[in-house]
């Protein structure tokens, strides 16, 4: 069954799908599918028409990229495991910083994945939130068996990293002085998932390894411009995200953007509830289980009212 449409009426709801007409007094939107329409920002359209571009949605390999350099705009997962694939295939790699944070794979003898589940089960990954509908996924790959994504060794190898864009001309791309600013905002959350393991080992008495402190590295430069004949840059690929498909929403539910606006799960329409596939830890939380987090919280606001036996006649 598809559901087409989700309308508020008087004491509750209507819904349309392929299989007829619902009524209930209460809905939870838990369409994890949903984010699956490519963003791509507005200033893509000023790139000149003479470079090839494509959404990471549609990244494949290097080979179906024109000769020539490449532009990754977007460091979450995508940007930076596209960036580094790229540069493993020769190409020479300029590399946009947004604001994704990253994680170390590996921590404290346990795979990062194993400590999101266990801090997860045990009610601590909310001390991590930051923004967390609007939090770009963390980036680290699966590549070797699972490592960190280094950044600062894929510029010591000839990755060129920059700011945030600031404007596109048709000679070039003007970047904002952030690239030291988006390392460290990465690093900072990175110390703060791990803050949270080694509290969680120090309260259970879990005999883990500790890790070696990390060096300081030295600032790195931050290029004002990138010139696409110059640099020999022959395709953009941006790695910006997905965002959710909510026509079918009412839109009293709806921000400016066309995403649902809520607070805890909670819409600003009475009884209509969201639960969030993204979690508390960004887009990138199918990497741990939510659902007895968000679950609660849209359980107990909704504990007070009875579902209206569905019906498919909607008069």
């Amino acid at each position: 069954m598809n559901v087409e449409s989700v309308t508020a009426e008087a004491g509750g709801f209507v819904l349309q799908t392929s299989q007829g007409c619902l009524e209930a007094r209460n809905v939870v939107l838990a369409t994890g599918g949903a984010f699956q329409v490519p963003f791509t920002p507005e200033l893509a359209a000023d790139l000149p028409e003479s470079l090839h571009q494509i959404h990471s949605m549609a990244y494949r390999n290097a080979a179906q990229l024109p000769a020539g350099g490449v532009l990754v705009v977007g460091s979450g997962q995508s940007g930076t495991q596209i960036a580094e694939d790229l540069m493993l295939e020769g190409r020479q790699v300029h590399l946009a910083l947004g604001k994704a944070p990253r994680y170390s794979r590996f921590y404290r003898g346990k795979d990062m994945l194993d400590w999101l589940d266990e801090l997860g089960r045990d009610g601590r990954i909310s001390g991590i939130s930051l923004g967390r509908d609007k939090l770009t996924s963390p980036y680290v790959t699966g590549r070797d068996g699972g490592r960190d994504i280094d950044l600062y060794d894929f510029a010591d190898r000839g990755m060129q990293l920059y700011g945030r864009i600031a404007k596109i001309s048709a000679a070039a791309v003007y970047f904002e002085p952030t690239v030291n600013f988006s390392l460290e905002n990465a690093d900072a959350f990175n110390r703060g998932f791990k803050g949270m393991v080694d509290a969680y080992v120090a309260d259970r008495n879990i005999d883990a390894p500790r890790e070696a402190p990390s060096v300081a590295r030295a600032p790195l430069a931050e290029p004002e411009l990138l010139d696409f004949a110059a640099a020999g840059v022959t395709s953009v690929i941006w790695a910006t995200g997905l965002k959710q498909d909510c026509s079918w929403v009412d839109s009293a539910a709806l921000d400016e953007a066309g995403q649902i606006r809520h607070l805890d799960g909670a819409t600003e329409i009475p009884g209509l509830y969201y639960f969030r596939t993204s979690g508390l830890l960004g887009s990138g939380a199918n990497w741990f289980d939510p659902t007895p987090i968000d679950a609660g919280r849209i359980a107990e606001q909704i504990a007070a009212n009875s579902t209206l036996t569905a019906r498919q006649d909607c008069g």
